[in-house]
């Protein structure tokens, strides 16, 4: 998807889902049930789902607080090594080199049943605390596109908001036989990010003085 297809999309959803804008959304999106469950440790989802000239697109967003500082967050997300833990259904996630700024991953998706395979264009985090994410139609891609974000915003110093936002199209077969799986599984990112942010903080908090 380009950019402007992107833009309509955002467009198309704001009607809807007024958190998935063209800048992320703060917890001031949230209704009142959504910050309970966020409070009780749930991961808060919205799907989307975008009928495109270019495609027929899935995802959504979805929020979990971490209890770790943004900035130790932001810097693990620098981190390739860590995305096969924090993104589901990952096989394989390589650094490919770079690409003007932004860092270049291959990911491999899939389990018993299948896999895919594309690079991933990665932009560093901006000054809103915002990482976004596009797959790179110029590389072999066995899915037709994928686009997104994540977004951390602190919430004291000690805690952060992790939002993940995406839309993908998978192409019929995969989007008949395992989009709503695969949506699922992609919706409970900022979970996996709370779970290895803060057991990775934990740790740093533990470690013996020199």
């Amino acid at each position: 998807m380009n950019r402007r297809a992107f833009g309509r999309a955002v467009a198309l959803l704001g009607g809807s889902l007024g958190a998935f804008v063209a800048t992320p959304a703060r917890a001031g999106t949230l209704t009142q049930d959504e910050r309970d469950a966020l409070t009780r440790g749930e991961v808060v989802t919205r799907p989307v789902d975008a009928d495109l000239e270019e495609g027929t697109y899935l995802g959504g967003v979805s929020y979990g607080i971490v209890e770790a500082p943004a900035p130790f967050v932001l810097a693990l997300l620098r981190d390739v090594s860590v995305y096969k833990d924090i993104l589901a259904l990952t096989l394989e996630a390589n650094p490919a080199g770079r690409k003007g700024g932004d860092q270049l991953v291959y990911f491999k998706h899939g389990g018993r049943l299948g896999s895919a395979g594309y690079t991933m264009r990665i932009r560093e985090a901006d000054a809103e605390n915002t990482i976004r994410f596009w797959m790179d139609r110029t590389f072999d891609h066995e899915i037709d596109d994928v686009w997104g974000y994540v977004r951390i915003d602190p919430l004291g110093p000690s805690t952060c908001l992790a939002t993940y936002a995406i839309l993908c199209d998978l192409g019929t077969v995969y989007r008949v036989l395992f989009g709503e799986r695969i949506r699922a599984f992609a919706l409970e990112t900022p979970g996996h990010i709370r779970t290895v942010a803060g057991s990775l903080h934990r740790e740093t908090q533990t470690l013996p003085l020199p």
